[in-house]
């Protein structure tokens, strides 16, 4: 087993030195077939909710006008990987960038990022003004879009569209030596973003088939020694978890699979204890107004509608029937929206809402809800 905090010490003014460092396995120097049949044999994916292989994807057929389009919009409320990719691994996103366009033979790239991320754009760029100074790019052109010029439904109809995490992955094959002489045997790792309660938040390196436990523990542990309410696995696209079974599961796409578990985009949120649900809830309500393309009645309004009910009962006016509302809501939503996204984050809020019904109800009928929203600080002796 092994889990290690993922971190590219290259900085953004060393570009010619990550050249130095990594040229002899770059994944760019060495496109051979052997880098093809290692994609393939891997368990290397998409992190989406289609879960493509990024095999089947790089041999798909190219036409002239193609376009390599990379979503960097995973940066679901509590959950941050695209921003701790861009901020630790800039030059092994470029690297990665480079190999898909030398295996498909496309030398247009687009990414796109939410408009907020200001700070991230602005390292994307540089290091992309870089590498283009020192010719590293070569004939590749490298642009960045924000998300108002795109939407999740518009996104998933690309068809050579990677995630930002399978670019960087793509280039640590390479790096780690994979394909070097000297090192035989190769264990397939992911690149899996810890958050929510837990004490180390931040990108992790885990060889698949790794305990969820144990990466819990790797990551320090939930905050205060609490317990684990829940465990979102994926992001917020497959139901929370008990603390039960998140003790079973291991870190693979096919136990993940067996457990009607989609990897998603490689997140894992851990909710301790006294985190109140109800909030947690709200924030992924929020996030499905923030991606929703407007588009289709059920998801434009559904989820502004879903919103209204828990503020209600976060400010002590709810009843009973609050909670019925929500559910059949989310059930048009899911029946109706025509975006996979959308319609996974509907079920999951629903499978979230009916797991800590009694939260809620206590809620409603106490006019306050179980867990307060802040904690006191820990004392510092």
């Amino acid at each position: 087993m092994s889990i290690s905090l993922y971190r590219d010490n290259t900085n953004l003014s060393s570009l010619i030195k990550y050249k130095e460092k990594y040229d002899t396995y770059s994944s760019y120097s060495i496109i051979s077939n052997s880098i093809m049949s290692y994609i393939k044999e891997s368990e290397l994916y998409s992190k989406d909710i289609f879960q493509n292989r990024i095999y089947n994807l790089l041999v798909q057929t190219k036409e002239d006008n193609d376009i390599i389009h990379i979503n960097a919009l995973a940066l679901d409320y509590l959950c941050f990987k695209d921003i701790d990719i861009i901020k630790t691994s800039t030059h092994l996103i470029i690297d990665g960038l480079l190999t898909l366009s030398k295996i498909t033979g496309i030398n247009l790239i687009n990414i796109y990022l939410y408009e907020t991320y200001l700070e991230e754009k602005q390292i994307l760029i540089k290091a992309i003004k870089e590498a283009k100074e020192i010719g590293y790019l070569n004939k590749v052109e490298i642009s960045i879009f924000t998300d108002k010029a795109i939407t999740y439904n518009d996104l998933n109809k690309f068809k050579f569209l990677f995630c930002l995490e399978s670019v960087a992955n793509i280039a640590l094959i390479a790096q780690t030596g994979a394909f070097s002489k000297l090192k035989k045997e190769k264990n397939d790792s992911l690149l899996i973003s810890m958050t929510g309660d837990i004490k180390n938040i931040g990108l992790y390196e885990v060889e698949v088939g790794t305990s969820l436990t144990d990466l819990i523990r790797a990551a320090g542990g939930i905050k205060k020694e609490h317990a684990i309410k829940c465990v979102f696995v994926g992001g917020f696209s497959s139901k929370p978890l008990s603390e039960n079974e998140a003790n079973r599961l291991k870190i693979s796409y096919e136990d993940f699979n067996n457990n009607g578990i989609l990897m998603g985009n490689g997140i894992i949120c851990v909710i301790k204890e006294s985190t109140c649900i109800i909030r947690v809830i709200l924030k992924i309500v929020s996030f499905g107004i923030s991606i929703s393309c407007k588009k289709c009645f059920p998801c434009m309004n559904g989820f502004v509608a879903v919103k209204y009910y828990l503020e209600e009962i976060l400010i002590n006016k709810a009843t009973k029937n609050h909670i019925t509302i929500i559910k059949e809501i989310l059930d048009m939503i899911y029946l109706y929206s025509l975006c996979e996204q959308i319609k996974l984050l509907s079920k999951s809020i629903n499978n979230t809402i009916e797991m800590f019904e009694s939260e809620i109800f206590y809620a409603i009928e106490n006019k306050s809800t179980m867990y307060s929203f802040y904690e006191p600080e820990e004392s510092v002796e």
